[in-house]
């Protein structure tokens, strides 16, 4: 672990790999990462192998040197929570969609009223000036819309997906770099940002 991100303050609203992943980068630099999970916990703590029903070794990895804390989203109080962390955050990272999101509150609005200074990160399956902005995505899904699967087609040319959560790694690692220059913006300017990373785009 560096200290490079030290006294970096982040709430992370992930889970799966794509986010988990990029805020893990952040927190093997130094940053101070607050996993916000459901109360039923991310889904990937299921995922095996593992020695553990509720921690797969794949949660373990992506989730490493991070705090975590159980809040209800759908409650005021449980929203009032989350408000509190945010305003004490330098920045805020999920990988919901944009109108889940609203719903919960959690959107770039609703907290840049909370704490101006904040650098809102969210990576999303689809940009959301686009036709599919609302629609889920996992690693398989972009594999297959980017054309990656196809780049990897067998021998009688029938597409193949990679064996491996490319498209989670990628995104995550440009997920973490946007965040890192919307800090650097937030030091140089004292304001936040909200920074959009889509998975296909």
């Amino acid at each position: 672990m560096f200290d490079l991100l030290k006294g970096l303050k982040v709430v992370d609203l992930t889970t799966v790999v794509l986010g988990p992943y990029a805020t893990q980068l952040l927190a093997d630099f130094g940053a101070d990462v607050l996993k916000v999970e459901a109360f039923g916990g991310d889904v990937f703590r299921a995922v095996r192998p593992g020695r553990h029903a509720e921690l797969g070794v794949g949660f373990l990895n992506f989730n490493r040197n991070k705090q975590a804390l159980a809040v209800d989203l759908k409650s005021p109080e449980g929203r009032e929570v989350l408000y509190r962390l945010v305003a004490e955050a330098d920045v805020f990272v999920h990988n919901m969609r944009n109108k889940p999101a609203r719903q919960l509150g959690v959107d770039y609005d609703s907290l840049a009223d909370v704490n101006p200074r904040l650098v809102y990160c969210a990576g999303v399956g689809f940009a959301a000036d686009g036709p599919d902005a609302d629609a889920p995505a996992y690693d398989d899904i972009i594999q297959a819309r980017s054309g990656l699967a196809a780049l990897n087609k067998d021998a009688e040319g029938a597409p193949q997906f990679v064996r491996t959560i490319a498209c989670d790694k990628v995104v995550g690692l440009h997920l973490a770099l946007a965040v890192t220059a919307g800090v650097v913006k937030q030091q140089r300017e004292n304001q936040g940002s909200c920074i959009e990373v889509p998975m296909l785009e």
